[in-house]
């Protein structure tokens, strides 16, 4: 009866992290999982961590996720005592396309071919602009994928934005220190104090230029995304923090894109509390690895 008791007290949630460039599971020991107050979680080989025994109070609980060359985040979950809570959100573990074509009568859609595309799975939802909605009629994988069928296209329409979903699983995006692959142009960005040159962790950089001209935020569904143009073709780039990043403790943001992107100029805005923000523009070669140095001066 005390076990049951203290069961319904306390709550408990668990989570899986991918790499969100290869889509893979981040093995146990790649990645730490932790909740201020709070036990260490346990780690499975799957790549699960479980919380458990957490006190279940009215405001929401912080659980910070990092790993050795991967971006730290913290993401907020209110947990209460009556199930397990799969720590999940909205715009995780997905792949974005922009429809060029559509056929009718085969529900079949069209979009710029992925390279390589770990398995969507029949039955997948697929969420789209301006309401559409429906799931995925055939698993999506393997090299160069350029196509889609799905259960219905009733809808949709060209040059649109879709999401398809791949699983329910949380992602970690790379950052410092990460093995990038060679179909990557990556960004890194140092952020320094001007005064002496010590680096200003939490401080915030924003690409709000390529090319010259500032991405659109898209809304699909309830998640907005980044799109950038280049000439008439729409890309979506991903969720507001492909184009945005905190520095870490050593000052660095990383930025990465698919080197088949005409990506030729970036345009960044760096801002950190008690310093004066500034905008750096900077040339980048597609599939190249580029460094920038921001100083920030003290306000």
């Amino acid at each position: 009866m005390l076990e049951a008791e203290r069961r319904q007290r306390t709550a408990t949630c668990y989570g899986r992290l991918k790499d969100e460039l290869t889509r893979e599971v981040i093995p146990m020991r790649r990645f730490e999982a932790s909740i201020a107050d709070a036990e260490p979680p346990l780690y499975k080989v799957d790549g699960y961590f479980v919380f458990s025994d957490l006190a279940p109070p009215a405001v929401p609980r912080q659980i910070r996720l990092s790993g050795e060359g991967y971006r730290a985040r913290t993401v907020s979950q209110v947990l209460p005592a009556v199930a397990p809570v799969e720590l999940t959100f909205d715009g995780e573990d997905e792949v974005y396309v922009v429809v060029k074509t559509i056929n009718v009568a085969t529900n079949a859609v069209t979009f710029d071919p992925i390279p390589f595309l770990p398995t969507i799975p029949l039955g997948a939802p697929v969420i789209g602009e301006a309401g559409f909605s429906t799931t995925l009629a055939a698993v999506l994988e393997g090299d160069t994928v350029a196509g889609a069928t799905l259960a219905s296209v009733t809808g949709v329409a060209a040059n649109a934005v879709l999401r398809l979903g791949r699983s329910r699983h949380l992602v970690l995006r790379p950052g410092a220190g990460y093995a990038f692959p060679a179909d990557r142009t990556v960004i890194a960005i140092a952020v320094l104090a001007a005064a002496d040159g010590a680096p200003l962790p939490g401080a915030i950089t924003t690409i709000d230029r390529i090319n010259g001209m500032a991405p659109a935020s898209v809304t699909v569904g309830t998640l907005p995304l980044t799109v950038a143009t280049f000439g008439t073709q729409r890309s979506v780039l991903g969720p507001v923090d492909a184009v945005t990043a905190t520095a870490d403790a050593r000052g660095w943001c990383v930025f990465y894109f698919p080197a088949s992107l005409p990506i030729t100029q970036l345009r960044v805005s760096v801002s950190n509390t008690g310093h004066v923000t500034q905008t750096q523009t900077f040339a980048v070669a597609a599939g190249a690895r580029a460094s920038q140095i921001v100083s920030l001066v003290a306000a």
